[in-house]
């Protein structure tokens, strides 16, 4: 008989460490989405505000630059919406390998 009340408790649980490591998730791919953010705006205020005392190199480097952190933030994005749909998809019961693959993709790019 004190099997069905463990049973509850323990699923109880189990969500709890999954909204936990969900919240991480979020936070995580938040911090890295602001970073990418912050260098494409930061480029394009320096472009703006310094255009005429920059070489055409300097120009082209900073528009490369947010060319390539916008293209980041892409995959970014992408990746992590399928890995959250997989995810869902599978009903995983160890997200933190979601976040773990997440974290190693974002290192990659």
């Amino acid at each position: 008989m004190r099997e069905p009340v463990e049973e509850p408790a323990q699923e109880l649980e189990r969500l709890q460490r999954l909204d936990r490591r969900r919240t991480e998730l979020v936070a995580l791919l938040a911090h890295d989405m602001r970073d990418r953010l912050t260098v494409v705006a930061t480029l394009a205020d320096i472009l703006r505000v310094r255009w005429d005392e920059l070489s055409e190199h300097e120009k082209l480097e900073s528009l490369d630059g947010i060319r390539r952190n916008g293209r980041r933030l892409a995959r970014l994005i992408d990746e992590s919406q399928q890995a959250l749909t997989d995810a869902d998809a599978l009903r995983l019961t160890a997200p933190t390998d979601l976040a773990s693959e997440i974290r190693r993709r974002i290192e990659a790019s």
